[in-house]
């Protein structure tokens, strides 16, 4: 079935305009280069009034990133969209351009939309935004070894970008121009559908893709329950009925056999950033070892089938979200930290290969692998929840100095609305005392990020100055305001360092020039000379005269009051 299916699509897509095949099918084992990728789209944007391509903003490169719009009156604004009633999908594709296959497979999908009537007929009801290549610097470093264990194509790109930054690691802390040009894409757009195309990584198998949805329990509970008990039964059973069953993209622990689980899309990735905002997002993952031209087949499959899915049931997915925006709102606490919830399991069907152990001579060893020729159909434990370990008090609001012009930068850039102080002001609130964390040995994406943060609760009077930002937690973007604001979240700007000035003091003593202050101080405040004495007795240890002068020094008045105070107030009333 499958293969008339596409067989007919390519004679129709033939007798159309033999110029618009793309590299792909013009070449076997071949993947389009980023000038062919554009020149492809500017070719179509000529032929089909359907088609529109915006620069939508600058990358790593001296080149921008470019936006291909599909829209059956031709719009290019989402507004004119939206009053139509339409669902807008966003592809993004070429994050990491060693795995290629969505760039390819969405210039094939661009092109069958205005040319192929039963396709052409989705576009009454959806239109369709697509990054032709979002890691342009990635794109342009084509080479044929970066990716060992990939099964062609013969050349693609790098999975760095031009700085080396790993882009789906980018889209909370937007180092890199392409991630803040991709914000300002999805803020203008806010698609209600979201997919990032990429190639798997790990073990083999015998399906040609994987899907990675949204995980559900992070998601708005009406967006996790259409997405979970509609929306990905239905795409299961399309790509099965034409013959290329898929399967879940899971972790494992160990072997297959001791169970798989969801994986946690942080709001660092693609997806994860996506249900921040209320959208459905998929990450595409189709297998390396399956021959390019399977994958490219299996890709193209799939983003159709969820194209197909999403223009028929528009009104759903837009009343879905709607209703998902306005509990968001309503909703008391907010829950930061998860774990996978082990109590709750259920059989997956896993199609692998028996797993041997192979001998290389010249290597003079052996190592295990999976042998191709030998099909093993497992019944496994899935564990696909999660559950929160931790959860916040939503405040009415937030306020952050505005000398973090990098926080400030990225909330606009992220849709936040904010006011600014009109004076300056004494403000008291509920503030974080940040008393520990961890931090990464080495450095990630950038940054040394922190984690397991463990800090308490104070309640005193914070110096905010005019122009600083009062944020309101009653508005659409309350979920990235609350992931980002919030220092436990795994995600949060603290942990992403950009309030690391707060942990140490500015302010030090010499200790023959405090001593004196010190034994006056202790003398005139009796309260001071109680904990002083505890101090003295606390741990049985006898006390050298520099331990006595610093816990003298942070108890008095002379100690900078806000060294690792997180400087964000919390206003809860």
């Amino acid at each position: 079935m499958k293969c008339t299916f596409f067989w007919v699509i390519f004679i129709h897509s033939f007798l159309v305009n033999a110029q618009l095949l793309t590299p792909a099918e013009l070449r076997n084992n071949y993947s389009a280069s980023y000038e062919e990728c554009i020149s492809y789209y500017n070719r179509l944007n000529h032929s089909y009034k359907e088609v529109s391509i915006l620069v939508a903003g600058p990358s790593d490169t001296e080149f921008p990133i470019h936006l291909v719009v599909i829209d059956k009156n031709g719009y290019s604004d989402p507004d004119k969209i939206r009053k139509k009633g339409r669902t807008i999908v966003l592809i993004n594709n070429g994050i990491h351009p060693g795995e290629p296959e969505g760039i390819d497979a969405s210039m094939q999908w661009a092109r069958d939309l205005v040319t192929v009537p039963i396709f052409k007929k989705l576009l009454d009801k959806t239109s369709f935004i697509i990054v032709p290549v979002y890691n342009i610097g990635g794109c342009l470093r084509r080479n044929k070894y970066s990716r060992s264990n990939q099964n062609g194509p013969e050349v693609y790109g790098f999975r760095g970008n031009r700085n080396n930054l790993d882009l789906n690691r980018d889209f909370v802390k937007q180092d890199s121009k392409n991630a803040q040009t991709f914000a300002q894409i999805f803020q203008t757009w806010q698609p209600d559908v979201f997919m990032d195309t990429h190639t798997t990584d790990g073990a083999d198998y015998q399906y040609n893709m994987s899907l990675l949805p949204g995980m559900r329990s992070k998601l708005p509970v009406s967006i996790g329950d259409y997405l979970y008990q509609v929306m990905l039964k239905d795409i299961y059973h399309s790509m099965k009925a034409e013959g290329d069953e898929m399967i879940p993209y899971v972790e494992f622990d160990g072997q297959p056999e001791n169970g798989a689980f969801a994986f946690n899309d942080k709001a660092r990735f693609g997806s994860g950033y996506a249900a921040l905002f209320h959208c459905i997002p998929f990450v595409i993952e189709s297998h390396m070892l399956k021959p390019f031209n399977v994958r490219l087949e299996s890709t193209s499959r799939i983003i159709r089938i969820i194209s197909q899915f999403v223009s028929s049931h528009t009104s759903e997915i837009l009343e879905t979200k709607r209703k998902a925006i306005e509990l968001s709102k309503l909703e008391k606490e907010y829950p930061i930290l998860w774990k996978r919830d082990l109590s709750i399991t259920d059989s997956l069907e896993f199609k692998t290969f028996e797993v041997n152990n192979f001998f290389y001579p010249f290597l003079q060893d052996s190592i295990h692998g999976f042998n191709t020729q030998k099909k093993l159909n497992l019944f496994i434990p899935y564990y696909e929840q999660y559950k929160p370990t931790k959860s916040i008090v939503k405040p009415k609001y937030y306020i952050v100095p505005h000398c973090y012009s990098a926080i400030i930068e990225n909330l606009k850039r992220n849709g936040v609305a904010m006011k600014q102080l009109a004076r300056d002001s004494l403000i008291q609130a509920v503030y974080y005392r940040i008393k520990d964390y961890k931090t990464v040995g080495h450095p990630y994406e950038n940054h040394y990020l922190h984690f397991a943060v463990d800090l308490d609760t104070v309640l005193l009077t914070y110096p905010f100055l005019r122009g600083d930002y009062v944020i309101s937690t009653n508005q659409n973007a309350v979920r990235y305001i609350m992931e980002v604001f919030e220092p436990e979240a795994d995600d949060s700007y603290f942990n992403w360092n950009f309030f690391d000035g707060i942990l140490m003091r500015k302010e030090y003593y010499s200790d023959y020039a405090f001593a004196e202050k010190a034994d006056s101080l202790i003398k005139s405040n009796v309260l001071l000379q109680k904990k002083f004495d505890q101090f003295l007795t606390s741990d049985n240890k006898r006390k050298n005269i520099s331990e006595k002068l610093d816990f003298i020094y942070k108890n008095s008045e002379y100690a900078e009051p806000f060294v690792n105070i997180y400087p964000v107030a919390r206003i809860l009333e």
